[in-house]
């Protein structure tokens, strides 16, 4: 019974934990920490924007990033949709920014490399 019990609380703790990431990444967006988002940033990555497609190396994709979320002066960000693929090898994570500019929604999707998850791709348009 002890070992059933064991079991059944490592699941959820492991469960609880493995969605902590996205959890952090989205905190980090609303609370305007655009620079601690960008450290997970792949060398290079796609950065969507309405018609806009950017494909740039980190520090310039950090840039534009953090150009685009202040420009939209976000009042909330919230996630509204997590995954995770088969393999564990990518997530994403599908979320909404209320602004004074309308709302958008926001796609980043991350993948590993070296071991670690990194932001390929994000897409905000209007939602």
């Amino acid at each position: 019974m002890k070992s059933i019990l064991f079991a059944i609380m490592t699941f959820f703790f492991i469960s609880s934990a493995r969605s902590q990431g996205g959890n952090q990444l989205i905190q980090e967006l609303s609370q305007g920490h655009y620079k601690k988002v960008s450290r997970h940033f792949a060398p290079k990555l796609e950065i969507c924007y309405g018609d806009e497609v950017y494909f740039l190396p980190k520090a310039k994709a950090a840039s534009k990033f953090e150009k685009i979320l202040k420009g939209l002066h976000p009042t909330s960000i919230k996630a509204l949709h997590k995954g995770v693929s088969d393999n564990r090898a990518s997530k994403y994570i599908i979320g909404e920014i209320k602004s004074s500019k309308g709302n958008h929604r926001i796609f980043i999707f991350a993948k590993k490399r070296d071991g670690r998850l990194v932001i390929q791709e994000v897409r905000i348009e209007p939602f």
